[in-house]
């Protein structure tokens, strides 16, 4: 019994998030595609729990690289939100 409240308090708990947090995902892809048109998700495989192999979503927060010798590591000169970063560290220090 226990184990079915818990899992049924995890799906009624992730998808009121995901219901609420949709605008902000929708703002982000809008942001990515106007910043630098490509994929909006990066996806990475990991190791989890036992060693086994999972696939990883996220929002893409860097530039494509266009070139394989082109260094993906240089000081924000790839992240794509560079204006929203600048704002916040202008609204940080008011």
């Amino acid at each position: 019994m226990y184990q079915f409240v818990k899992r049924a308090f995890c799906v009624i708990a992730c998808g009121g998030a995901l219901i609420v947090l949709l605008p902000v995902f929708l703002i982000a892809i809008i942001g990515i595609l106007i910043s630098d048109w490509g994929p909006v998700f990066y996806c990475a495989n990991r190791i989890g729990k036992d060693n086994k192999s999972f696939r990883m979503y996220k929002f893409r927060s860097m530039t494509i690289a266009k070139d394989a010798d082109e260094k993906s590591f240089k000081a924000d000169t790839n992240r794509i939100f560079k204006w929203a970063l600048q704002r916040l560290m202008n609204c940080l220090s008011c």
